[in-house]
């Protein structure tokens, strides 16, 4: 048996190989048509690669968009939540607001707003600065702050969003 296809195997290969001339012809052709074919396949490959780099590219910077944009909404609502409870307590509502408000509380604020800060310096420093100074005058004694700097920085965050 395995004579058997041995001997179909050479035999079909030499009647490969005596060719007419008009096969020889027909086989220039069909090797110009499969060469043509490959260089189009080639050639949408390239494409497609340069398009998912594209888009690799594309995906990256709107990553670090969402991350910025994320960023700075944390920082205007975390600025917000804080000075309305300092606001609160100075319209005479301090005691319904800021009933929960205690060291653990403090302490989660704080942890919370150097987590946005260092988030912020990333991004942008004078807005990370301004950011503490105003969580820093928020939990002094004296429990005020600068309102031309918080309503600038809050003005400049909402603006980047």
């Amino acid at each position: 048996m395995v004579k058997r296809l041995l001997f179909s195997f050479f035999h079909n290969t030499e009647k490969g190989i005596k060719m007419k001339k008009s096969e020889g012809k027909s086989l220039c052709k069909s090797i110009d048509r499969q060469t043509v074919i490959s260089i189009i396949t080639v050639l949408i490959s390239i494409a497609t690669v340069i398009i998912n780099i594209g888009t690799v590219h594309k995906n990256d910077v709107n990553t670090k968009v969402d991350r910025r944009v994320g960023t700075y909404t944390d920082a205007v609502v975390s600025l917000e939540t804080i000075c309305f409870r300092e606001w609160a307590g100075q319209e005479g509502y301090g005691e319904i607001i800021n009933s929960d408000v205690n060291d653990e509380w403090m302490k989660e604020q704080l942890l919370h707003a150097v987590d946005i800060k260092a988030r912020l310096s990333i991004f942008d420093e004078k807005k990370a600065k301004d950011y503490w100074k105003i969580v820093c005058q928020i939990f002094s004694p004296a429990h005020t702050f600068d309102h031309e700097t918080y309503e600038g920085l809050i003005n400049s965050l909402k603006q980047e969003i």
